[in-house]
């Protein structure tokens, strides 16, 4: 995720056509912002790239480890691209 606050990293837990479940150790904020987001597809020469925003914001806290989170968002915009062809702009165009 690329967030006003810098990049966080998180690894997908499910993804739909309309979102995705991402679990990560830092959550964005705030939480009403858009972002852009880059889902790297395994075993595949293709990238996803959206443009998301949140919807939900789970904490999971352990007593051996720092929180981490549950982040639910939606898509509002994304396409597929191979991996050489990817750029990372603030947005993702039509």
């Amino acid at each position: 995720m690329l967030t006003s606050e810098g990049a966080i990293e998180g690894e997908v837990k499910d993804i739909s056509l309309g979102g995705a479940f991402i679990h990560c150790r830092r959550p964005p904020h705030p939480i009403e912002e858009t972002f852009s987001l880059s889902i790297e597809i395994p075993e595949s020469n293709y990238i996803l790239l959206a443009t998301a925003e949140v919807e939900r914001l789970e904490t999971y806290v352990s007593n051996n480890d720092s929180p981490s989170y549950g982040v639910c968002v939606s898509f509002i915009k994304i396409r597929a691209c191979p991996v050489e062809e990817a750029s990372f702009p603030d947005k993702i165009d039509d």
